[in-house]
């Protein structure tokens, strides 16, 4: 399957309420890393945020930490979802009631413990 394939099944995948806005990162190869998608409030009042993790298959990867759980998110506050360790390869999808938010896809090595690679989050 291509990753053509899997992005557009995955941007299918769940439906949004009106006026959502959807961010999608790019896929990273994250083998056997720690993987994290940061979503950061940049609005002026609190955003609603529900942001998944998809591997290639394209499967809903089990976070073991998630505070981005669709709860309010302040002004300024960001909130992250993480999975590890990832088999090959992940993005996030996230839905946010604001346009005002950003994410990104974080690999992180876990033998260092430091950032390897990290992708910006866009509308599809």
């Amino acid at each position: 399957m291509g990753i053509l394939t899997v992005l557009s099944l995955v941007l299918a995948y769940g439906s949004t309420a009106e006026g959502s806005t959807i961010l999608v990162t790019p896929i990273a190869f994250a083998a056997n890393q720690q993987v994290q998608c940061v979503v950061t409030n940049f609005d002026t009042k609190p955003a609603v945020i529900t942001a998944q993790m998809f591997s290639q298959v394209p499967a809903l990867l089990t976070p073991y930490f998630d505070s981005c759980d669709g709860v309010p998110i302040p002004s300024g506050a960001s909130c992250s979802i993480n999975v590890y360790p990832v088999e090959v390869y992940a993005l996030c999808r996230v839905v946010s009631s604001s346009s005002k938010v950003k994410a990104a896809l974080e690999v992180i090595d876990i033998d260092t413990g430091k950032l390897t690679i990290m992708f910006p989050a866009a509308k599809p």
